[in-house]
């Protein structure tokens, strides 16, 4: 074969391979589009999916009955006829896909299951204090498998349909999820997710507390555009929301305010510094934990004895809300966004002191024409498995919907 007979053969393989390509693409769109009807509608036949999608009625059959054997829509009877055949009619199934979130914590664990739609099929409370050991992975694992299978029994979900488990972890965490590279809470600095992944033979990834909390408001507040987000809970923790989507950066570092210096060379936080918004709007800085204040010792104590006209709780209370107005004033100075207040401290804030809050920030702004919104999280939770969990939960949910309806 000479020159120009290889060249027009290669050119012609390579020709054929982009078609190929091309098809296989547009065969993919085709489907992407279709299941996107269903998990939007819930419910459908393929006349109502013609109506909407560019696709064929026969090229609508195939999908359906592919998505039908893949376990993502199931058929529902037949609708009125007018005239003819009556319509096969055709609705999503959420369970047919399920994300686990598990939140670590120093005396135990929150385990938490969502189905496609984002709805909490089960959560629970798991004692177990943390250590880095072969044996903590051991317990902590049998307990996990033990939550899935319960769950998988009891909502009758097909355990092949179990996406994965995302960590919700106080932390930072590396692009891979794969390691906590700055676990000063629990001192698990360097911690690999190998020792759950070996253990439960899932797809397992660790996720930043905050980054997952937000992951759930954007979830459940879809007309979340742009904001800050900052939960007050035992510790400080923030993230940014840009364009609908939790924005983590490349180095899983965009929006983190809870090391932000805010009183130099004040209190000591635990990440080895001094001064830090954590150290001045936590749990323990509101309830004056470590001075000698004669503090409540829960938040709900803290704010009962504070809406009693305690005196101490009020200038306790004053002082953290100088602090928590300073704070946000200082990252509305890059991002001048509205800022979504969630946590367990955020939960027990008034109309009254939320009002008060926004009169802190804005006496703060160098604008007088500055517009401050704050409002709190619309995905705060009570009880187990709070918001945290739930957002780690979703974190395989969302990426498996985006990736199955084009999304992404």
């Amino acid at each position: 074969m000479n020159m120009q007979s290889t060249a027009m053969a290669t050119l012609t393989e390579s020709t054929s391979e982009r078609a190929a390509s091309g098809k296989a693409t547009t065969k993919l769109a085709k489907r992407r589009m279709i299941l996107d009807y269903m998990y939007t509608h819930k419910k459908g036949s393929r006349q109502d999916i013609a109506a909407a999608v560019p696709c064929s009625l026969p090229i609508i059959a195939q999908n359906l009955a592919v998505l039908e054997d893949e376990g993502l829509i199931r058929r529902t009877g037949f609708l009125t006829s007018t005239g003819g055949r009556k319509p096969q009619n055709y609705a999503f199934v959420p369970k047919a896909r399920v994300g686990i979130g598990v939140s670590i914590f120093a005396d135990g664990m929150d385990i938490c299951a969502v189905d496609l739609d984002g709805r909490r099929l089960d959560s629970s409370h798991i004692d177990l204090t943390y250590e880095n050991t072969d044996m903590f992975y051991d317990n902590a694992c049998t307990a996990i498998l033990r939550f899935v299978t319960d769950a998988v029994d009891r909502e009758n979900v097909d355990p092949r349909g179990i996406l994965g488990i995302a960590f919700s972890v106080q932390g930072r965490v590396s692009p891979d999820g794969d390691q906590i590279t700055f676990g000063g809470i629990l001192g698990n600095t360097g911690l690999s997710v190998r020792p759950f992944a070996e253990r439960l033979d899932f797809p397992c990834q660790f996720i930043h507390d905050a980054y997952s909390a937000a992951t759930a408001e954007v979830w459940f507040d879809p007309s979340v555009g742009d904001a800050f987000c900052l939960y007050l809970n035992e510790h400080v923790g923030s993230a940014v929301i840009m364009d609908g989507r939790v924005r983590q950066g490349a180095d899983l570092r965009t929006g983190n305010c809870e090391h932000m210096t805010l009183m130099p060379g004040g209190r000591a936080c635990y990440c080895g510094r001094r001064g830090c918004v954590d150290a001045y709007c936590s749990r323990a800085a509101l309830l004056g934990e470590g001075r000698a204040t004669g503090g409540a010792s829960s938040v709900e104590e803290f704010f009962r004895r504070l809406h009693a006209g305690d005196a101490s709780c009020a200038k306790s209370f004053d002082d953290y809300m100088d602090a928590l107005a300073q704070a946000i004033a200082n990252m509305r100075s890059v991002l001048s966004v509205d800022v979504i207040l969630g946590g367990d401290i955020a939960r027990f804030l008034t109309d009254a002191e939320l009002v008060d809050l926004t009169r802190r920030v804005r006496g703060l702004d160098p604008f007088p024409t500055s517009t401050v919104r704050l409002r709190r999280s619309v995905a705060q939770t009570d009880g187990v498995a709070g918001q945290s969990t739930l957002g780690a939960a979703l974190h395989y949910v969302r990426r498996f919907v985006d990736e199955s309806t084009g999304r992404a």
